[in-house]
């Protein structure tokens, strides 16, 4: 609930509300795939790539590319987001 919470929030635009959401799906569920790969999307969408790359990569160690499609795409955009600003 946490997640799509956040999710919804960023969308709106609301991304101080969003933050809050995902820590606190964070807190629920540390060592979640699915909750790291979702974190790492909300630190894209606030253009915090080095964190979305942290955390996408720390998804990948507990669930492997091939089924964590989104920490896998996201994780090549967020790279190359950071990579454009260097």
């Amino acid at each position: 609930t946490w997640l799509r919470k956040g999710y919804c929030l960023d969308w709106l635009g609301r991304h101080a509300e969003a933050e809050r959401a995902f820590e606190q799906a964070q807190t629920l569920d540390p060592n979640g795939a699915t909750t790291m790969a979702w974190v790492g999307w909300h630190w894209v969408q606030v253009e915090e790539y080095q964190k979305a790359i942290d955390l996408f990569l720390r998804s990948l160690n507990h669930l492997p590319a091939d089924r964590n499609s989104l920490a896998r795409v996201y994780l090549e955009n967020a790279r190359k987001r950071l990579s454009e600003r260097r």
